[in-house]
């Protein structure tokens, strides 16, 4: 329907389709449509986890990921293709 749309010439439907982390914060009454699940693989450290998905399975686009129900913890950056170092709040330690 937006192809035919007088003045419309770009149309974003992937990011917005699956509402990612950004478009919550805009619109936070319209809630996540896609997640992925992945395991712990590796604790070496108190405040370090690594999990079994790297950049083939997210994306970093608008920002890094969003870990679900775990609001302490961060993924400062995927730099792996196959794993990702995450970063454990003090409330998981």
């Amino acid at each position: 329907m937006t192809g035919v749309m007088e003045g419309v010439d770009e149309v974003q439907v992937g990011s917005y389709a699956l509402m990612d982390c950004m478009y919550v914060t805009i619109r936070p009454e319209f809630g996540t449509a896609m997640s992925v699940l992945a395991t712990v693989i590796s604790n070496p450290t108190p405040d370090r986890a690594v999990l079994d998905v790297g950049l083939k399975g997210l994306a970093c686009e608008f920002g890094p990921p969003v870990l679900i129900d775990r609001p302490g913890d961060e993924i400062p950056f995927l730099g792996s293709e196959e794993h990702v170092g995450v970063k454990l709040g003090e409330r998981y330690r």
